[in-house]
């Protein structure tokens, strides 16, 4: 245990010395090196001007797929009012036979036959 003890205070106080000492680097060097990267920069293009953002509404268009793609979004919303405004009379008996609001009488069922007669009976009606 005293063994790792000293020769952690001695790695310790390695790293202790080799920190206070940090060496600078000489003004020739960074002379160099600071030509050295002038250099590489002089042969970049400078940086083109940022272009201005687009507004909100071009933004959309764009997500949309531009203007053919508005183009038949407005024929859809179009056909969809007209259909909606003054719908084809077939259209119409198609959507009731579908939603089953022509003919009830196919899935109800009458469980007292007889209650429309028996009333009448009643009343006198017949």
């Amino acid at each position: 245990m005293t063994d790792d003890d000293r020769q952690e205070t001695r790695l310790e106080a390695a790293f202790e010395a080799a920190r206070a000492a940090r060496p600078e680097p000489s003004a020739e060097l960074m002379a160099r090196v600071l030509a050295d990267a002038e250099a590489a920069q002089a042969g970049f293009a400078p940086a083109p001007a940022p272009r201005p953002r687009s507004g909100y509404l071009r933004q959309f268009f764009e997500t949309l797929g531009g203007w053919p793609a508005m183009a038949g979004l407005t024929a859809a919303g179009v056909a969809g009012i007209w259909l909606g405004v003054s719908p084809d009379v077939g259209l119409s008996d198609a959507l009731a036979s579908y939603l089953g609001a022509g003919d009830t009488a196919s899935y109800t069922v009458d469980v007292m036959p007889g209650a429309e007669l028996g009333l009448a009976w009643d009343e006198g009606a017949l």
